[in-house]
């Protein structure tokens, strides 16, 4: 995974859910991209995921 995908992922986890904010994370050729990116990124992360995404819960 490049770097734009590791901040999106890393925003996503703090909660930003704005596809728009979320495709201006966007670096290198994705830059151009940011259209396609805001509409694959709408809708796509539910709290269930969020809460996946932040790995297992810990149990001590």
């Amino acid at each position: 995974m490049g770097v734009s995908g590791r901040a999106m992922i890393d925003a996503i986890i703090q909660d930003v859910n704005d596809p728009a904010l979320l495709a201006a994370l966007a670096k290198g050729r994705l830059k151009n991209k940011k259209e396609a990116l805001e509409k694959a990124l709408k809708g796509l992360i539910g709290s269930h995921q969020k809460t996946d995404s932040r790995g297992p819960a810990r149990t001590h």
